[in-house]
């Protein structure tokens, strides 16, 4: 009975924060259960147990608790795979908060050393001038027409100034753990 009261007070906790994180956006919103998680494969995806039945259409931008999920990539009747920020195939126009410095998010094919599993994103065609540091939080730009203007994404966690060219790149790591994921809330 304590276990099951624990969990329940935390289910309220990782609730209220997403409906926090929701409030600046002025949207409508559609909560939604994780009941399969795909976090380890070639193609980082979870699945919600909403459909176009409860009015989920494909590209709906989905938070959790802390920032930026994903968005819709397929929509079932009844269930919903969701794209994650963290598969290679996804991509979001972000700015540095800091700085300004606008990059695109994708997801990163190799795991990092901070933890076997650990979600990362990645910024590419960030300007080798940017001013960009480990540490600086990374947000939506909404210049991308997707996803509103700034959804927290994460904080720069490497920065490789290695690179030939006009650009470097940066590790993401996400406000959310993409691994843990149990609610969700898409925005309308």
């Amino acid at each position: 009975m304590l276990l099951q009261s624990d969990e329940i007070k935390k289910q309220n906790d990782r609730l209220n924060e997403l409906l926090s994180m929701a409030k600046p956006f002025d949207k409508k919103t559609i909560g939604a259960n994780v009941i399969a998680s795909n976090v380890m494969a070639e193609f980082r995806t979870v699945t919600i147990n909403k459909g176009s039945s409860d009015g989920i259409t494909k590209n709906m931008v989905v938070l959790g608790p802390g920032g930026l999920v994903g968005k819709v990539g397929h929509v079932g009747l009844k269930e919903s795979l969701i794209l994650l920020i963290s598969d290679p195939n996804s991509s979001a126009d972000i700015f540095v908060q800091r700085t300004n410095a606008r990059a695109i998010l994708t997801g990163a094919l190799t795991g990092p050393e901070l933890r076997p599993f650990y979600s990362l994103s990645r910024l590419e065609y960030l300007k080798k001038t940017s001013d960009i540091v480990n540490g600086d939080v990374v947000v939506t730009s909404g210049l991308d027409q997707l996803y509103p203007p700034g959804i927290p994404v994460g904080t720069v966690n490497k920065v490789d100034n290695t690179l030939s060219g006009v650009f470097k790149n940066a590790e993401v790591v996400p406000f959310v753990d993409l691994t843990q994921l149990k609610e969700v809330l898409l925005l309308k």
